[in-house]
C-alpha cells in the first residue's frame, strides 16, 4: 500500500510500481470514497479526480433502554450501533454503550438508519430500517435474547487435502444458525491438527484457514 495527502489545491500524486490497484479517499467529516480496480503500466500516468460528500449533521436521536428478553433485567454495557447508508455507496456508523440503568442515547444523520445491539452471551439484535428526517426523536426500547447453553461439542482434525498430513495451528471458526439468530466461535488447532470447541444447537458451518 501507499498513501499521501492532498495539497491546498486538492491535488495529490504518488509513485507506484506497475500493479493492479484501487484508491481510497478519506477526510474528516466527509464520507469515504474509493475507485474501482485499475491497472497501471510502467511509465504510465493515471489521472483520477473524485468528489467527497460532506456528512450531514447528527440531527436525529435514538434512545431507550436495553433489557434481557427473559428476565426484563436492564443491561449495562451493551454495545449499540446506528448504521446509515444510501443508495449511492455512502456508509456511516455511530456507536455507544448502555449505562448502568440500561439507558442509551445515540445521534444519527437523517435518512436510512438501523440499530444494532451486541452483548456477550446474547444474540445480536438488528432493528427494522428507520427512514428518519431532520430532528427526528425516536424512542426504541430493545429486549435482547440470551444465548442457550453451549451444549454441543465439535471437534476433529485439520489435514492437507492432497497429502492427508495434519495441519498444525490452523484457525478454525464455526457459525451456528439458530431460530433466534447466529452464534460464532473460533479456536486454533494444536500441533497435530486437532481442534475442539463448543457451540449451541442449530445448523452448523465450520471452516478452517
Amino acid at each position: 500500500s501507499n498513501w499521501t495527502y492532498t495539497d491546498d489545491t486538492g491535488f495529490y500524486q504518488f509513485n507506484t510500481t506497475a500493479v493492479e490497484f484501487y484508491l481510497n479517499f478519506y477526510y474528516e467529516n466527509y464520507f469515504e470514497a474509493h475507485s474501482n480496480w485499475m491497472t497501471i503500466e510502467e511509465n504510465q500516468i493515471i489521472w483520477f479526480n473524485t468528489s467527497l460528500m460532506f456528512i450531514p449533521p447528527q440531527t436525529v436521536q435514538f434512545h431507550g433502554f436495553i433489557s434481557d428478553n427473559s428476565t426484563g433485567e436492564l443491561i449495562d454495557g451493551a454495545h449499540i450501533s446506528v448504521i446509515w447508508d444510501d443508495y449511492e455507496g455512502h456508509f456511516w456508523e455511530n456507536y455507544t454503550n448502555s449505562d448502568s440503568t440500561g439507558y442509551y442515547s445515540i445521534g444519527a444523520i437523517p435518512g436510512r438508519n438501523l440499530i444494532l445491539v451486541r452483548q456477550d452471551n446474547y444474540f445480536d439484535y438488528e432493528s427494522e430500517v428507520f427512514y428518519t428526517e431532520n430532528n427526528s426523536d425516536i424512542w426504541l426500547n430493545i429486549s435482547i435474547l440470551p444465548l442457550p447453553p453451549t451444549s454441543v461439542l465439535v471437534q476433529g482434525f485439520i489435514t492437507d487435502a492432497e497429502t492427508g498430513d495434519p495441519i498444525p495451528y490452523a484457525s478454525v471458526s464455526i457459525q451456528c444458525h439458530h431460530d433466534e439468530g447466529y452464534f460464532y466461535n473460533s479456536t486454533s488447532a494444536d500441533e497435530v491438527g486437532f481442534y475442539s470447541m463448543r457451540t449451541i444447537s442449530g445448523t452448523l458451518v465450520v471452516w478452517a484457514s
